[in-house]
């Protein structure tokens, strides 16, 4: 798909000369550029959602000990075996 951007000369210079230094077209240049902004987003998102999850589970009393998680697995293990 074509697109028309319009960017500051600068810019434009500096974007065709990293395109050129690394052999890429100044299209694919932009394309991987606006890819990158777009994995950034997410990325960004993703922290927000995992930083809000981490502190409902401090604000909930943050769960159990490790030793506890391994003493229930233990106790499930314990009682689902045929003895």
């Amino acid at each position: 798909m074509k697109v028309t951007v319009e960017v500051e000369a600068a810019l434009y210079r500096a974007i065709e000369f990293q395109a050129m230094k690394s052999a890429a077209r100044l299209n694919e240049a932009v394309a991987k550029a606006m890819k990158a902004w777009l994995e950034a987003i997410e990325d960004a998102e993703d922290i927000a959602d995992s930083n809000a999850a981490m502190a409902e589970y401090e604000r909930d009393g943050g769960g159990l000990s490790a030793e506890d998680v391994f003493a229930s697995l233990d106790a499930t293990k314990r009682a689902v075996s045929p003895s």
